[in-house]
């Protein structure tokens, strides 16, 4: 015979007999029979089952939620540590680039002044320091150059005095280049903008002295006109 013809049907109603000792075996089943050395005690008092099935759930999901709980926290702790070691280093790295950054500016501030004119800039590109300062920046040459031409650009002057970057400017100008390219994209449009900036500055003082020049070429010929007018009077 097969063995499904062996099965004991007294056997099968104790297990699937009712909708609830259906539902009760296939818990026993997720729970690896958990509650079998317990058959005796819970056929003879079958109150209990909900009582052993409730404990056995929150027992363990409670488990499980402090495995899961340990390990989840274990991992963050891990990869915070990594994190904050990654930024100390980032942070030790641009500190040692902008000293020495600053030192090839100081080289380059040949007349002292603490700023770096097109002139200074020019001779910096002739010397031996040159090469150190793209192997520093970790751009190509014409890069450099841009960089410095976007920082002159922003500082230009309106008093006839040639544009000149200072040394704390150079060195977080060419800072911002050696953060992802995006921060270049953003210095170019931070320069542009003061660059406008000054510019707007330019025209609306210059339009501001045409007014006043009007206004006093106004005054003028308000003056002469009453002048006038007093005099064709007394005749």
């Amino acid at each position: 015979e097969s063995d499904a013809g062996s099965l004991d049907p007294i056997e099968l109603r104790m297990y699937f007999g009712t909708i609830p000792d259906s539902m009760y075996t296939l818990f026993e089943l997720i729970a690896g029979w958990a509650l079998q050395p317990f058959d005796e005690l819970l056929t003879e008092v079958p109150w209990l089952k909900p009582i052993f099935i409730v404990f056995w759930i929150f027992t363990s999901w409670a488990l499980l939620s402090v495995m899961t709980g340990a390990v989840a926290e274990g991992m963050i702790s891990t990869k915070a540590e990594e994190m904050s070691s990654d930024v100390a280093d980032k942070e030790e790295q641009k500190k040692q680039f902008a000293e020495a950054m600053r030192q090839i500016a100081i080289e380059a501030d040949t007349d002292g002044g603490g700023t770096i004119d097109k002139d200074e800039f020019e001779a910096l590109r002739s010397s031996n320091k040159w090469l150190e300062l793209q192997e520093l920046a970790g751009v190509h040459a014409a890069e450099i150059e841009n960089v410095f031409d976007c920082l002159l650009e922003s500082q230009v002057t309106f008093n006839g005095s040639p544009p000149a970057v200072s040394i704390d400017e150079f060195v977080a100008g060419f800072l911002q280049c050696h953060e992802p390219p995006v921060a270049v994209s953003l210095l170019r449009i931070e320069c542009d903008m003061k660059f406008s900036h000054h510019a707007l500055e330019t025209k609306v003082s210059s339009i501001d002295n045409q007014l006043k020049d009007l206004q006093g070429q106004m005054k003028h010929i308000v003056a002469l006109a009453e002048k006038r007018a007093r005099s064709r009077g007394r005749r």
